[in-house]
């Protein structure tokens, strides 16, 4: 697994990544809510609760054939992401791919307010990874 991903995996558990949440934690301006759904943007809000977030986890269930997807870091690590399961590396490798996807999406969204035309688009970039 890349480096990067390796690092986004490990902010995102650590809850260091720089969400709208964080920002107004340190006093910097800016919207502490998510511009898709209007709640607080946190990381688990970012990858596991947001509207375009659960199509997209819905999506990539169907298309790999996992019984369910993780609903937030507890349910990813404790009930999702088996310690010693057969397919630990691969399941491991496709969420981080689908979760850099979301994060990516969010960061054009926030910063250069360029919104999907739908979550096809994100399927597309998570698919286009994956095939790397």
């Amino acid at each position: 697994m890349p480096m990067k991903l390796k690092v986004f995996l490990w902010l995102g558990l650590q809850n260091k990544l720089q969400t709208g949440e964080a920002v107004k934690n340190k006093n910097r301006k800016g919207d502490s809510r998510c511009m898709l759904c209007g709640v607080a943007e946190t990381v688990e809000h970012i990858l596991f609760g947001c509207v375009i977030t659960s199509c997209v986890w819905s999506c990539f269930k169907e298309a790999l054939g996992w019984d369910r997807t993780p609903s937030s870091w507890t349910d990813f690590l404790r009930g999702w992401l088996m310690l010693g399961c057969s397919d630990f590396d691969l399941k491991l490798f496709q969420f981080a791919i689908v979760a850099w996807s979301l994060w990516v999406c969010r960061n054009k969204i926030r910063m250069k307010g360029k919104f999907p035309g739908s979550a096809i688009d994100i399927l597309y970039k998570s698919d286009l990874l994956l095939q790397k």
